[in-house]
């Protein structure tokens, strides 16, 4: 980063690493897509067209990053929670564990 803004160069490079960076100064709205979220998502949408694409290429199509990060916003606001909160939760069920 050579001593500028991490916003600066990272909301230029990936959606991606500029949530993840909001995630950690907890800032709640940013959605942190990565694989563990983009498998909860398709756990949940057995039917959406980002089953029609890779994981990876998720990552590289603004509209399904999109569509994944405000269904993890509408299950946070369910939850009564943060969207980082949420994600934690998320992040935890889907590799198999158990937060309780």
């Amino acid at each position: 980063l050579n001593g500028e803004n991490p916003l600066d160069i990272w909301g230029r490079l990936s959606q991606k690493y500029r949530n993840f960076y909001h995630s950690l100064l907890l800032r709640d709205g940013a959605v942190c897509v990565d694989t563990h979220i983009i498998r909860y998502y398709l756990n949940k949408h057995p039917y959406s067209k980002i089953h029609r694409i890779t994981i990876e290429d998720v990552f590289k199509r603004r509209w399904a990053y999109e569509i994944i990060q405000k269904h993890i916003m509408v299950v946070s606001k369910e939850m009564g929670l943060k969207t980082y909160q949420a994600q934690a939760h998320i992040w935890v069920l889907q590799r198999g564990g158990n937060m309780w």
